[in-house]
């Protein structure tokens, strides 16, 4: 699958299949004892939260922080942001993903310069390092 929608773009009410990166991935408990995750899903253009509330367990064992996931699901809006009702998830499968679609420039250079360095962080603060899962694909 090759990436077609972005962060930016999404509105609220419509229906969104795509790729996305995970950069955070919790499972927590809802008031009614009942699992559920919630997901930090970024691309090149922004960050947004997504919420996995039925078959969170099953849907959860998919996969990891810091994969590339393809993730089905609606765009709402919850307390005045874009958040993402998550049906299904899926690790990325196919074609090795663009990884100019997931990180910032900023980002991208430093990952390029980490790659071609084999994975030395030369002298980088750890804010700065990219996410370890881009450098599997480099």
């Amino acid at each position: 699958m090759v990436k077609t929608r972005f962060v930016k773009d999404i509105k609220e009410g419509e229906q969104v299949r795509d790729l996305f990166l995970v950069a955070g991935k919790a499972q927590l408990m809802s008031n009614a004892g009942k699992p559920y995750l919630t997901l930090a899903l970024r691309d090149r253009t922004g960050q947004f939260e997504g919420r996995v509330w039925d078959r969170a367990e099953e849907i959860g064992k998919r996969f990891e922080r810091d994969d590339i996931v393809e993730i089905g699901g609606t765009a709402i809006q919850y307390q005045g942001r874009m958040q993402l009702k998550v049906h299904d998830v899926q690790k990325a499968a196919g074609a090795r993903p663009d990884l100019g679609d997931f990180l910032p420039p900023r980002d991208r250079a430093s990952l390029e310069e980490t790659a071609g360095s084999r994975g030395g962080r030369r002298g980088r603060g750890p804010a700065q390092a990219p996410c370890a899962c881009l450098l599997r694909f480099a």
